[in-house]
């Protein structure tokens, strides 16, 4: 079987989230029968590309390492397709960056960021 790899980070100051995830789920199900997996080369755990609650249990966040695994008959144009979504940081039209997601009212007060970066 034909297989693919490549590693991206992610750069999106909210990681791998919901709505980047489901562009993920739907770029992979243009591409089937060919799979996708990706690894989380921090937390060394493994998600299927044409699932959006696996793809959120990665646990990506910020500067997390992903290597994505290709196999299939249009591996490598599925591959080209994920890590363009990756490198672009996700941008959909609805980016956030760290500013606006500091001051967002919809973020709980309760809440506040405990690591740096």
């Amino acid at each position: 079987m034909i297989e693919f790899k490549a590693k991206v980070r992610v750069i999106h100051v909210l990681g791998l989230h919901a709505r980047p995830g489901v562009t993920i789920v739907k770029c992979a199900q243009k591409f089937q029968p060919t799979e996708l997996e990706l690894r989380c080369l921090s937390t060394n755990s493994r998600a299927l590309g044409h699932s959006l609650l696996s793809i959120l249990s990665l646990g990506a966040g910020r500067d997390s390492e992903i290597e994505l695994i290709c196999r299939g008959p249009r591996a490598d144009e599925l591959l080209k397709a994920v890590r363009q979504i990756f490198e672009s940081g996700f941008a959909d039209g609805g980016e956030t960056d760290e500013e606006e997601f500091a001051n967002s009212p919809a973020r709980n007060s309760n809440f506040r960021r405990v690591s740096g970066g």
